[in-house]
């Protein structure tokens, strides 16, 4: 899943040598402009398909005639080049930079990524579970219920489920009591998916835009009376899930929780 915010379109070279550009962009460059609201695409990799990303400073590098090295020159490069690793290729790119500016002046910064993918995609089925709430702390008990028994369908640890129940407590319980600025009715879309040993778990809202995992972690070594009032249960439920994410997509807040599970077999 990427996003483009203005800048040059990278390129995947796959396993049979045929280069794709990913051509198209999501937004303005970063930072120019408050409040704007950028898209997104995916693409699907394969084992051994491999990325390159690079700044402008490559494809205008000029040579002593003032010519540009161009996309076109990039592009053939990679295509042709049959290079051993990611270093191989970001160290040919910028050689053949350098030999056609002929001695000319760098004019701008120059920054090359190349990545490979080494894994084959995950293609087992996962198993999913789509709920709504709403904007009511009554509807928490109802979503940890529907939780449990999806966890006990597929072999989720009991100590485990009783952990992810919180992790509900504390996430639902911050967006019913701080998302919204109104008395009205809100729906808060919950997606549970269970995918090999990987739980993935999403609330979708509208709502103000907060980053509830930027917030500042309480020092646990100062006694209650001491320590600020807050901040405790999102310390908990970053300490039990294994990754924690937020991001706005249009007028959707999205944030999502994962971890890696062992299921039982008995």
């Amino acid at each position: 899943v990427y996003t483009n915010a203005g800048h040059n379109p990278p390129y995947i070279k796959r396993k049979t040598g045929e280069v794709e550009k990913l051509n198209k962009r999501h937004g303005l460059v970063l930072g120019a402009m408050d409040g704007i609201t950028y898209g997104e695409d995916k693409v699907l990799l394969a084992n051994a398909d491999t990325i390159l990303l690079y700044t402008d400073g490559v494809t205008e590098a000029m040579n002593l005639d003032e010519q540009l090295y161009s996309d076109n020159r990039l592009e053939q490069l990679f295509e042709v080049e049959a290079f051993g690793d990611s270093q191989a290729l970001v160290e040919t790119i910028m050689a053949s930079v350098k030999n056609f500016e002929n001695g000319a002046e760098q004019t701008d910064d120059i920054t090359i990524l190349a990545l490979r993918y080494t894994h084959s995609p995950v293609t087992e089925k996962g198993f999913q579970m789509k709920l709504v709430a709403k904007n009511e702390l009554s509807e928490i008990d109802k979503i940890n219920e529907h939780f449990t028994a999806f966890a006990v369908a597929n072999n989720i640890q009991e100590s485990l489920i009783s952990k992810v129940n919180m992790v509900f407590d504390e996430l639902l319980n911050n967006t019913i009591s701080y998302a919204f600025q109104d008395d009205k009715e809100h729906e808060i879309e919950i997606s549970i998916e269970l995918t090999g040993d990987r739980l993935s778990i999403s609330l979708s809202y509208d709502g103000v835009p907060f980053n509830p995992f930027t917030t500042e972690a309480p020092d646990t070594d100062l006694s209650i009376e001491e320590r600020e009032v807050g901040g405790l249960g999102l310390h908990l439920v970053k300490n039990i899930m294994d990754e924690v994410h937020y991001k706005k997509h249009g007028d959707t807040n999205i944030v999502t929780v994962v971890k890696n599970v062992r299921c039982d077999d008995s």
